[in-house]
C-alpha cells in the first residue's frame, strides 16, 4: 500500500480560492470551488477560513 493524503471539500475550496493560478487555469479553479460549495459544510468552511487567512465576504 502507498500512503496518500486527502483533504476535505471545505479545505479544497479554500485552497482553490486562495491560489487559483497553479497551472494557469484560474477560471477552472474558480469554477471548481463554486461547484464544490454545493457539497460543503458551510459552518465548517466558516470555521476553517480564518485559520487559512481568509476573511468571509458574507455569512453563508
Amino acid at each position: 500500500m502507498h500512503a496518500s493524503w486527502g483533504t476535505a471539500v471545505e479545505q479544497t475550496i479554500l485552497d482553490l480560492s486562495a491560489r487559483p493560478h497553479p497551472g494557469a487555469l484560474p477560471e477552472e479553479a474558480n469554477a471548481a470551488a463554486r461547484a464544490l460549495l454545493r457539497r460543503a459544510d458551510h459552518e465548517l468552511l466558516a470555521e476553517l477560513a480564518p485559520s487559512n487567512g481568509v476573511t468571509p465576504a458574507c455569512d453563508v
